[in-house]
């Protein structure tokens, strides 16, 4: 296990005297001084320093023209905020694997949420890739999805979660190998905000939780 620490940054922004932006992210970083916790550290940082240019440049003008409409025709403002937190789900010898949830309020009657996430190999400070927690040939790609549609399909039979309509095809439509992280009881594939389902019912997990094989070819790329 390797010993993590969230850092912070914290910036409002301010428009005609009002508060109209404020970005807050949390951020990992590993306990360490050697290549693998540098080249770790330097990414979330990174990630950090580049979520609050984004948020400035995306947010700021449309939240200033938003406090400006709300004050001429007296309708109550509500700042604009981007909250990231992370979670680390499995810290182990081999492993750690995190995800981050950013969430975006823009005034409106909710916020929404991106989920991205990484899993790291804590001795070299290299990503790996889904596919290397397979075993090579193994159409991974096939079997996750087909996963996904049965728990989707039973949490349905059930009433457990509303999905759209046609959720099988959207779980294969949007498919993504990024969107996984490890836990104790295997792999986890993720399905963003209205990918699958309406906003109420969250982002979508579904485990996979057989033993795959995995490939020592951990480098990033």
């Amino acid at each position: 296990m390797v010993e993590i620490a969230a850092s912070h940054i914290t910036k409002s922004f301010e428009c005609d005297g009002f508060t109209v932006l404020t970005v807050t992210i949390n951020y990992p970083q590993v306990a360490g001084t050697g290549a693998a916790d540098t080249r770790i550290n330097r990414f979330y940082k990174h990630e950090a320093e580049k979520q609050l240019r984004a948020s400035k440049n995306m947010l700021f003008a449309p939240a200033c023209k938003d406090l400006r409409y709300r004050i001429e025709n007296n309708i109550p403002f509500n700042p604009y905020e981007v909250l990231e937190n992370f979670t680390v789900s499995l810290n182990s010898d081999c492993f750690l694997s995190l995800w981050r949830d950013i969430y975006t309020y823009t005034g409106g009657a909710h916020g929404n949420t991106l989920r991205k996430s990484e899993t790291w190999s804590p001795e070299s400070g290299w990503l790996f890739r889904l596919g290397q927690f397979f075993c090579r040939g193994t159409n991974y790609r096939k079997i996750l999805i087909l996963n996904a549609i049965e728990i989707a399909s039973q949490r349905e039979k059930c009433e457990y979660t509303d999905y759209f309509e046609n959720y099988e095809k959207l779980i294969k439509q949007n498919f993504s190998p990024c969107n996984f992280y490890l836990t104790e009881e295997g792999i986890v594939i993720y399905y963003q905000q209205y990918e699958i389902a309406p906003y109420s019912e969250g982002i979508q997990e579904f485990i996979y939780s057989t033993n795959p094989c995995i490939s020592t070819d951990n480098k990033q790329g």
